[in-house]
């Protein structure tokens, strides 16, 4: 039971970052990036948010890090305005 428990909630950070990494990319096209940086961490609890431009694209990587679990990293890039 504790082993379904863990596996829940590990597939949860997953989900979680990747919502945060979303939210992130989708906010450094109109924000600063460290307003980007402060939605990722809202929309996940995330530990370490990055966001880097390059080449009219953004792209926001969030870890989230919950012991006694794995650190979950995820990423997701977007078209920056033109």
């Amino acid at each position: 039971m504790a082993f379904a428990l863990s596996a829940v909630a590990w597939a949860l950070d997953i989900e979680s970052a990747q919502r945060g990494a979303a939210e992130a990319a989708r906010a450094a096209i109109v924000e600063s990036d460290a307003a980007a940086v402060a939605v990722a961490t809202r929309a996940s609890g995330a530990n370490d948010v990055s966001i880097a431009r390059s080449e009219g694209f953004v792209t926001a990587c969030v870890t989230v890090t919950r012991a006694p679990w794995p650190a979950v990293a995820r990423c997701a890039t977007a078209r920056d305005r033109p």
